[in-house]
């Protein structure tokens, strides 16, 4: 099974104790813990194109090896 989302906004600032950069929730990050959950996935690719760093995912999934987080900015 493949899967592909183009999600806006990504919320990729939230975090887990505090809101950064006017991000409350990590929708991309909401939905990657969903897949892993739900459906068992073994594999995901989070690639955040922004001018800034999606930190909050990022450290969502720092330990996960199940999750590559990809950042461009």
């Amino acid at each position: 099974r493949n899967g592909m989302a183009i999600v806006r906004p990504p919320g990729h600032h939230a975090m887990k104790e505090e809101f950064c950069g006017y991000c409350y929730f990590g929708n991309v990050a909401i939905a990657a813990q969903l897949a892993l959950d739900k459906y068992h996935l073994k594999r995901i690719l989070v690639l955040d194109w922004d001018v800034h760093h999606g930190q909050g995912s990022q450290f969502k999934f720092y330990n996960d090896p199940r999750v590559l987080f990809v950042s461009i900015h």
